[in-house]
């Protein structure tokens, strides 16, 4: 009776330490998936990283393949906490808003410290370089959230659903944080050095996002409306 319960008592203690190594290879694996993609990564130096045993990706996950599933789930869901990404507007004023807080949120991450970006730039990579396991722009939470930004421009612009402008805006909307993930902070501000991650210059960054988008979707409507193709 005593050697069960010693028994019972050693897996529960053993319980929090397996949960805690596997978030912590989760967060490693994320994090070098999104610098390196999943084909320049490898299980070794995942567990490196993480501090655990080289065996570990195996035993938590099964395999590389399956941790790179994991991490693009939790990236996924990091990103579908996001109001902006949840739900779309039902008013014009909702849908200027609504947009407005997608861009801030994407720029504060990107430019924001690699440990805490990694959930967009890994995305940003699948859509990039697409792998069978996340299917790249064919992964619905994908479709999901760029039907919400369609929606949202749809209302902002006054057109319809599904009309050419809505989609090429959705695209000159989305392309910088497509692309700005995949470039390294060092890198973007020896481009631009007038740009830097310091808060101030991150906000001024996030707020030109804005309105760029903003008026360049007013001045689509207009040209639209202009030439009677609306």
């Amino acid at each position: 009776m005593r050697q069960r319960v010693t028994r019972s008592r050693s897996r529960r203690q053993r319980q929090p330490v397996a949960h805690e190594t596997r978030a912590r290879i989760l967060q490693a694996a994320g994090q070098l998936f999104a610098d390196k993609g999943y084909f320049g990564t490898t299980g070794k130096e995942i567990c490196s990283r993480a501090g655990t045993n080289p065996a570990s990706v195996v035993y938590h996950f099964g395999g590389i393949a399956d941790l790179y599933v994991a991490a693009l789930e939790k990236a996924f869901a990091q990103l579908a906490t996001s109001g902006p990404l949840t739900a779309a507007p039902s008013r014009g004023a909702d849908a200027k808003q609504k947009l407005t807080s997608l861009i801030t949120m994407l720029a504060r991450t990107i430019l924001g410290p690699p440990s805490s970006s990694w959930p967009v730039r890994l995305i940003s990579r699948e859509i990039i370089a697409p792998t069978v396991m996340g299917s790249g722009l064919g992964n619905p939470k994908l479709r999901a959230m760029a039907t919400v930004l369609e929606r949202t421009v749809s209302k902002l612009t006054a057109l319809p659903h599904g009309h050419p402008v809505v989609a090429l805006s959705c695209i000159n909307i989305m392309a910088p944080f497509v692309i700005l993930p995949l470039v390294s902070q060092q890198q973007f501000t020896q481009f631009f050095p007038t740009v830097s991650s310091r808060p101030h210059s991150v906000e001024e960054t996030a707020q030109h996002l804005v309105r760029f988008a903003l008026r360049g979707l007013a001045a689509a409507a207009r040209d639209v409306k202009r030439r009677g193709k609306a």
